[in-house]
């Protein structure tokens, strides 16, 4: 997630120190629906879920006195002139969106406070992904801006496997966990634009890098907390808090590059990014 290096000296003529410059990502809700159906078949339960979560990261940064900033993110063959950046300025904006059906079968001979839960069923996953850096700099004698533009669109579906286990503590209070595994076949489609502007004239460069790959994407889901289950008459209500961890492997990143000329396609790979989602749940499940 870095988009630029600040240097407290010159690099180029003597010693330096260089700090990089992340965009990070806050705390930022999303939500989940679920319905499930008891005993849809031979003790088998059916169940689906929706997940939506949006996020986004912003951060800006100028040249200091004596020292020097360069983007990680322009190409280095039609860049500004080294050193000249006065202003670098990027932003990240994530769109997560899951789906899944699955069957669940419940184990409940490890005795009357435990219960285990095995499920298996299929996940969806939609990851948007958009990435802009603007830099304010000199190309020659004459002020110039350089600007990136990448999207990301993951479309992913596979296996996922798993299980809950509940022990019952007392008077309807009861600590849960849940961990599972995904396997996805995906398509990665994302484009990214880098537009050099040069002032005077002005004059316009701009190159276009398409990318459409298929790709595995493994995933894992762990959660824990403690859910309160409370009869009233044909309804059962039931509230849930906890936490949750999320992880997927080899989704899109960005490409960097490097050369220009003959060169001018030579980029770290498209995937090969890690995606984690972390943080607290609360939830309410209403069953008739």
């Amino acid at each position: 997630m870095d988009y630029a290096i600040t240097f407290d000296a010159n690099p180029n003529t003597g010693s330096a120190t260089g700090c990089y410059n992340y965009l990070q990502h806050g705390f930022d809700p999303g939500f989940r629906i679920r319905a499930r159906k008891i005993d849809a078949w031979c003790g088998w339960d059916v169940s689906g879920s929706y997940t939506y979560y949006w996020s986004k990261a912003n951060d800006q940064v100028t040249r200091p006195v004596g020292g020097q900033i360069f983007s990680t993110l322009n190409h280095g063959g039609i860049n500004l002139d080294a050193g000249d950046d006065t202003l670098i300025r990027a932003s990240h904006n994530i769109r997560y969106q899951t789906f899944d059906a699955l069957f669940h079968y419940a184990f409940d001979c490890f005795g009357p406070c435990h219960s285990l839960i095995p499920f298996w069923g299929i996940e969806g996953l939609k990851l948007e992904q958009d990435t802009f850096s603007h830099t304010d700099g000199d190309l020659g004698s004459n002020a110039a801006t350089f600007d990136v533009n990448w999207d990301s669109e993951l479309l992913g579906l596979g296996i996922k496997l798993g299980t809950d286990y509940e022990y019952r503590l007392l008077c309807g209070l009861s600590w849960f966990t849940r961990a599972s595994f995904t396997v996805l076949a995906g398509q990665n489609e994302s484009n990214n634009k880098q537009t050099l502007v040069v002032q005077t004239t002005p004059t316009t460069y701009e190159l276009i890098f398409k990318t459409c790959d298929d790709i595995c994407v493994p995933g894992c889901h762990l959660a824990a907390g403690l859910s309160y289950e409370k009869d009233c008459g044909c309804v059962t209500m039931r509230a849930r808090v906890g936490y949750e961890f999320l992880e997927w492997w080899n989704v899109p990143r960005i490409r960097r590059f490097f050369q220009s000329g003959e060169e001018i396609g030579i980029s770290t790979a498209s995937n090969g990014s890690n995606l984690g989602l972390h943080g607290l749940f609360v939830g309410f499940d209403v069953g008739y």
